[in-house]
């Protein structure tokens, strides 16, 4: 039995998606749906299949992701490294000198 699920939310060009995923009832109030391996609420598939499909990367692109509360001091830290590795470099070559 096919269900609607569209809502406000939804594009028409996924409604028909929708029908083909695995889907979940999460705390009993929550629809989950299963793409590529991730389990989605609805504006969040929405939006991550509307990322994907607009999406052109350039050759010097640099995508960072994480998740709250591990370790985003840490990426901050690792961000001007990954951007300007010459400049990591240079500090520790400088360091290096300054010690001998």
């Amino acid at each position: 039995m096919a269900t609607n699920n569209s809502s406000p939310n939804t594009s028409s060009s996924i409604s028909p998606l929708l029908d083909d995923l695995p889907q979940e009832t999460w705390r009993g109030i929550n629809d989950l749906y299963m793409w590529e391996g991730f389990w989605y609420r609805l504006p969040h598939l929405v939006a991550a299949i509307a990322a994907q499909s607009s999406f052109k990367p350039c050759d010097d692109d640099i995508i960072l992701a994480f998740s709250m509360k591990t370790g985003t001091t840490w990426l901050k830290a690792l961000i001007p490294t990954i951007m300007n590795p010459n400049a990591r470099l240079a500090a520790m070559r400088m360091m290096t000198i300054t010690t001998l």
